[in-house]
């Protein structure tokens, strides 16, 4: 299954890789804040999830421990632009299965959805 959800308030960002991601005949789906998120991993299957911590409702690595709850099959890409605490980059390391700084060069995001999805997803 080829599905990716993207999520991140940053509309142009959002719809920029979901666009990017799309053209690779790839299912995405995008949403705007946490409580989204976990909606969408309710109800329906996704293979990777790219993630910013700076949500504006639930903090992105709460999202994730949900998320990993809710779904073991889902591979987390976190992302964030922000500072990095010790404390994150520990939860960070422990429960994401990738990390992407931004700003970002595609090539990591194309690295990332061919591990998850197969080689030319």
């Amino acid at each position: 299954m080829r599905r990716i959800l993207i999520v991140d308030d940053e509309r142009l960002l959002l719809h920029s890789l979901a666009k990017y991601l799309s053209i690779k005949n790839t299912d995405v789906k995008t949403v705007e804040n946490g409580s989204e998120a976990l909606k969408e991993i309710t109800s329906s299957l996704y293979p990777l999830c790219f993630l910013d911590i700076n949500l504006p409702d639930i903090n992105g690595l709460e999202v994730m421990k949900q998320m990993k709850n809710l779904s073991q099959l889902t591979k987390v890409a976190v992302m964030t632009a922000g500072y990095v605490t010790d404390e994150m980059k520990k939860e960070i390391e422990d429960s994401a299965d990738y990390f992407i700084a931004k700003p970002f060069d595609l090539s990591q995001i194309t690295a990332i959805a061919d591990e998850v999805l197969g080689s030319g997803f």
